[in-house]
């Protein structure tokens, strides 16, 4: 029952999605998200699988890019403050400032996002396995009293 699959998949990510369908296979991907998350579910042969991929490309461009260079600037004008920055030496230790504090920043950005992308694809990854369980339970036998002695 793919229609309780992708209400489980959009309650757990507060997304719409995008939907199609592609060769007997459901896809759902997220839509307007700078980290997209692509979700495929299959049924062949009585089995069921369900595979999540997520593209941090475009964030990682943004906190790299944009981020990195903000930070990289701000460490810059710190190590300016300190330094000398008349002598080659000072002049090196501003350019080592601003790549460095620039890398540092960023890559504290990237690995604190990371670990909550991360956790939500784990969550993604539960919710649709629940879902298909849930839509192949066979239904509850009704208890019959009348039955026993």
């Amino acid at each position: 029952d793919f229609g309780q699959v992708i209400d489980a998949l959009r309650q757990a990510t507060g997304n719409t999605g995008k939907i199609s369908e592609v060769l007997g296979a459901l896809e759902w991907e997220t839509v307007g998200e700078t980290s997209p998350i692509h979700i495929t579910v299959s049924s062949r042969e009585e089995q069921t699988t369900v595979k999540v991929m997520g593209d941090r490309g475009p964030t990682g461009a943004v906190i790299f890019g944009v981020i990195g260079i903000v930070g990289g600037f701000l460490s810059m004008g710190i190590a300016g403050a300190i330094i000398q920055p008349e002598t080659l030496p000072g002049i090196v230790g501003l350019v080592s400032a601003c790549l460095g504090g620039g890398f540092l920043t960023a890559r504290t950005i990237w690995t604190t996002t990371g670990r909550g992308y991360h956790s939500k694809l784990r969550r993604l990854m539960g919710a649709a396995s629940r879902a298909i369980d849930e839509s192949v339970k066979p239904p509850a036998l009704p208890s019959d009293s009348s039955d026993t002695p």
